[in-house]
This record gives structure tokens, sequence and C-alpha cells, in this order.
């Protein structure tokens, strides 16, 4: 899985990527200079937050992509669980977007021993 989060954290211009559950806590993320992992749990709980929120209007989608001054947060949405990628606005979105569908493919189909997919496999305790 970290192995996934690096091909991401090559592409110029992303700042960090971070995989979180649907509870809203960190299942894997790389380490980064610019964000504390506080500050990453706080951002995977807003996220599922929203997603939340827009579900209660009737509405299911796959990801989206939040833009500010200073760059932009991309959310896709797996099985069971959100794929954050924080990035810079001087990113090149064609190239992540190609790569987050083929990340987020990858990590979908992955199986643990039992048969189950996704990354529940990495939330047991």
């Amino acid at each position: 899985m970290k192995d996934k989060l690096e091909e991401i954290n090559s592409i110029a211009g992303v700042m960090d990527s971070v995989l979180v559950n649907k509870n809203g806590s960190i299942v894997s993320s790389q380490k980064s200079p610019y964000l504390t992992k506080g500050i990453l749990e706080s951002i995977g709980r807003e996220v599922m937050q929203l997603d939340t929120t827009i579900k209660y209007t009737g509405e299911d989608i796959k990801g989206f992509d939040l833009l500010y001054d200073y760059g932009r947060v991309i959310v896709q949405k797996g099985n069971d669980f959100y794929l954050i990628v924080l990035c810079k606005s001087s990113v090149d979105t064609s190239l992540l977007r190609l790569t987050l569908n083929v990340v987020l493919k990858d990590l979908n189909e992955k199986k643990d021993p039992k048969g189950h997919f996704g990354i529940k496999m990495f939330n047991r305790t």
C-alpha cells in the first residue's frame, strides 16, 4: 500500500497522499514534511463528513476536488476508504487523475487471505 502512495507522491506538485477509512481514521500515509498526523486526521474527518452530507441529498459521488488559493485537495472514494491527495496548484491534474484511477483500482481489488477486498484487511485489530 505504501508503494501506491509513493507512486502518487512522486508526481510533481503532490504534497502528500493519505488513505483514511470510513470513520476518518488514517490507514496509511507517507511521512509528509508539510503536514502532521493531526492535520491529516482532521482532513480525513472533514472528508468523511462532507461525503456523509452529500449522501443525505440522495447523491453518491465517486470523489471531489476542492480548490483553494494555495492548492487543492482531491478525494477519490474506494470501496471502504477515501484516498486523499493534497496538491499544489501547479500539479498536472491529468497525470494525477490517471495515476489515481490505477491506484484506486488496485486497492479496491486487493484481497487479504480471508478474501476481504479493499483496505478493510488493514483495519483489523
